[in-house]
């Protein structure tokens, strides 16, 4: 029942993360670059994390999880896009376009910097 309740929790943030991942791969991804992958874990460990597509998985940019895995205590969004500075975001379950912005932000901006790179 509980990793039924996890599953269910995590839903709504996998569908977001993935469709995420299929808009940003077709309209902001050039040739020259590498496309991102939403890893869908929610049945092993819990889990959903998009990461570049030649990545390992420990080389998640962002990752999804349910806090202290324990669904009426939230969700939370690791942030790797920036190796400056790591960030953890929380949600609340019902939160997700919230938490869709803060992803669609986190992945843009890192978009344009490995651009602003590839220009140099």
């Amino acid at each position: 029942m509980a990793r039924q309740k996890i599953e269910f929790a995590l839903e709504s943030f996998y569908r977001s993360a993935s469709s995420l991942v299929f808009q940003l791969n077709k309209r902001h991804i050039t040739r020259h670059m590498s496309i991102f992958r939403c890893i869908d874990r929610r049945f092993e460990t819990g889990e959903i994390f998009i990461k570049w597509d030649e990545a390992p998985d420990e080389e998640w940019l962002l990752l999804i999880y349910i806090k202290n895995n324990s669904p009426d205590e939230g969700i939370v969004i690791e942030d790797k896009t920036n190796p400056e500075k790591n960030i953890s975001h929380e949600f609340k379950n019902n939160e997700i376009f919230k938490a869709s912005d803060t992803m669609v932000d986190s992945l843009t901006q890192l978009i344009a910097k490995k651009r602003e790179k590839n220009n140099n």
